[in-house]
């Protein structure tokens, strides 16, 4: 466009040639004139603090995730084993296997009851279903 206005053809005729108005003519040799180039100036506004390598959408992690055949699961509760608490376990396991009627009978009393929380506090795992319950 700017090439041919400077050319000495009018800006209607140049208009005409590429199907647009003449203001957008005019416009573009001004911004061609004004900075030497036809890219649009920076805006004011402030600054994202973001980068564009660090926005994604929940979609595109859950795309990524499913890729790879991960899935959401609910983190579980260990208790801390530590290598006395491991002894006293399996000591208690040893002397229970000989006396396993007894144990059903303890231990499935109807004495108390217990309810896992309603919610979960812990959070979310992200792993694939043969690796649910790794920690």
């Amino acid at each position: 466009m700017v090439a041919e206005v400077r050319a000495g053809k009018s800006m209607r005729a140049v208009a005409r040639s590429y199907h647009t108005d003449p203001g957008t003519v005019s416009r573009t040799k001004r911004r061609w004139d004004q900075h030497h180039n036809n890219a649009s100036r920076p805006r004011k506004w402030r600054p994202k603090k973001l980068t564009a390598i660090q926005i994604i959408r929940i979609r595109t992690l859950q795309r990524h995730l499913h890729r790879y055949w991960r899935r959401k699961w609910r983190s579980k509760k260990r208790i801390l084993l530590t290598g006395e608490n491991a002894k006293e376990r399996l000591q208690h396991a040893k002397y229970w296997i000989r006396r396993i009627n007894d144990y059903l009978v303890i231990c499935f009393s109807d004495e108390c009851t217990v309810q896992n929380a309603p919610n979960n506090p812990d959070g979310w795992v992200f792993r694939r279903p043969d690796e649910k319950f790794r920690r």
